[in-house]
């Protein structure tokens, strides 16, 4: 499938994306004009407020094309809105004023470092794709669609996607673009973005990001965290800040925080604080809120749940199939297996888990978490006021569901860092240095690898072998030229690179929940009509499994 969006060369991957944000960020930043006045909202916020209605608007297109069936219009559809974007920006904007000014004064010291920073991350944003979630599910959800709809989904295969959220159908740019790593670009262009519009009052801020390790993987994966982690931040700024004095500001404060609640499930939990935190402080306007509410719930959250329902059978797959009589026994345990996976729900015997939002606690885990910095912010109590709460709360309904992976304290992070104003500047200027520079040599190492080592710039293909999920083995794969069906034990999760008739190993494991390995292994060779196991350790197929060696 891989093959059929993109190819292998390196310029050709990230240049139309890299165009397409940059065009988008000069959009952006026009000042726009109606009655020959000029149009203002949320202040400084204007243009990343922009940024995030342009995407928020592609995905309820998409989601309409894609619930009527005609996902072989989303190209189409992508290109008429750029035209319409175009065609605003020519009628109603105005050219961006470039003041000249003096370059050696705001080349200091902070401003080389953080130049620096964002050198190093625009080189990693730009390599291909390589993590397994984006190979695994994001990007191969994404590009499946593009490929084929909803209709020919095998969930024994395919279990996955019946996570489908609006983070996945943003991701469909990427086909659309032919660019593998849109999703690690949009991050990074949002952070970028978020730092034009707020250095000027908050320059520590970008430093407390800088060294938080996560960004190495934030920046590198085709996951959109980071770009719906800066959409949540803006949103409470401005909900905090009380910059919302308007009824179109309020509409868009709920349209954009609808956005961000629909792109994943978990999503909602962040949201529904922050939104109980605007109610608040805008109790005079309650009425106009729920109106506002129920509309911005049939924008997005409607369409997802109607595709779901349609192609799944349930608006809230995986979770609930019971309620919708569905006896789906293997999505069922997909979905506890989610709740379960990597969290300390059934693990609480292990008490390093509850480090991991802090320091890693192994070599793999070096740039999975947040760092020292996110304890100290925690215990500050007056950090904690400043911020009425809203990280905590955050943390604590995240740790309800099960879940401990410092990922989904990202929010709360971001919140922190942005209000926080240490007492003891001397330590946190030690660890802010001390993490930023062990990011930037973990950065710096890995862009040798990539760029010199493996010279990704002249074929993709040789950093892919190395790095990216799946990649080696599925080329290992092809070369046997089989058709029928092949059950790989070596590549427990699915992948953009595999073709239809290779399915990998986890659908066994989610079976192992109510039945031991070999029960497990059987039952799910029979279901699928596997003819052909590649595995490291023949002994572990059960003895009834009659094996021929080639």
């Amino acid at each position: 499938m891989y093959e059929l969006n993109y190819n292998y060369s390196f310029l050709l991957s990230f240049i139309t994306t890299f165009i397409f944000l940059s065009l988008l960020l000069i959009f952006c930043f026009s000042q726009f004009f109606a009655n020959d006045k000029s149009i203002s909202i949320f202040g400084n916020f204007q243009p990343i407020i922009i940024f995030f209605i342009i995407f928020s608007i592609i995905v309820f297109i998409f989601n309409i094309l894609i619930y009527l069936d005609f996902f072989n219009n989303l190209n189409y559809a992508f290109f008429a809105l750029i035209f319409l974007f175009f065609f605003i920006w020519l009628i109603f904007g105005s050219k961006i004023k470039i003041n000249t000014f003096n370059i050696k004064k705001y080349l200091d010291k902070k401003n080389i470092i953080i130049i620096i920073f964002f050198i190093t991350f625009f080189f990693i944003s730009i390599l291909p794709i390589s993590d397994a979630d984006s190979v695994a599910i994001h990007q191969n959800l994404a590009n499946f669609i593009y490929l084929n709809g909803l209709d020919s989904i095998n969930l024994q295969k395919d279990f996955e996607f019946t996570t489908l959220a609006n983070s996945e159908i943003l991701l469909i740019l990427s086909p659309i673009l032919k660019s593998d790593n849109f999703g690690s670009q949009l991050n990074f262009f949002s952070l970028l973005l978020l730092f034009i519009v707020s250095y000027k009052k908050n320059k520590s801020f970008i430093f407390f990001i800088f060294s938080c390790p996560l960004l190495i993987f934030l920046i590198s994966t085709q996951k959109l965290q980071l770009f719906f982690g800066v959409l949540y931040l803006v949103l409470f700024i401005i909900v905090h800040q009380k910059l919302l004095k308007k009824k179109i500001e309020i509409f868009l404060f709920i349209f954009l925080l609808a956005f961000y609640a629909s792109a994943k499930i978990s999503y909602i939990i962040i949201a529904l604080p922050l939104f109980f935190y605007f109610l608040i402080l805008n109790k005079k306007n309650i009425k106009l809120i729920i109106y506002y509410s129920f509309i911005v719930f049939f924008i997005f959250f409607a369409p997802i749940f109607l595709i779901k329902f349609k192609f799944f059978g349930n608006p809230i797959t995986p979770f609930y199939n019971s309620f919708f009589n569905l006896n789906n026994e293997f999505i069922n345990l997909f979905a506890l297996n989610l709740r379960s996976s990597e969290g300390w729900l059934g693990n609480t015997s292990d008490w390093r888990i509850f480090l991991k939002p802090f320091i890693p606690i192994s070599v793999g885990q070096l740039s999975n978490t947040l760092g020292v910095l996110f304890l100290i912010q925690i215990f500050n109590l007056s950090l904690l006021k400043e911020t009425k709460f809203i990280p905590v709360i955050i943390i604590v309904l995240i740790l309800c569901t099960g879940q401990i992976l410092p990922r989904y304290y990202f929010e709360a992070f971001l919140i922190l860092s942005f209000f926080y104003k240490p007492r003891n500047i001397s330590l946190i200027n030690f660890i802010k240095i001390f993490q930023g520079l062990a990011i930037l040599t973990l950065s710096f190492g890995f862009i040798f690898i990539a760029y010199f080592k493996h010279n990704v710039f002249f074929d993709k293909r040789n950093f892919m072998n190395q790095f990216t999920h799946s990649f080696f083995d599925n080329t290992q794969i092809e070369n046997l030229g089989i058709n029928e069906n092949i059950l790989a034990f070596t590549q427990e999760r699915q992948s953009i690179f595999f073709e239809k008739n290779i399915y990998g190993s986890r659908g066994i494991y989610i079976k192992l929940l109510n039945s031991n390995l070999q029960d497990a292994t059987i039952s799910f060779i029979k279901e699928n009509a596997i003819k052909y196991i590649i595995v490291s350790d023949s002994h572990k197929i059960h003895s009834c499994v009659v094996l021929n060696k080639i």
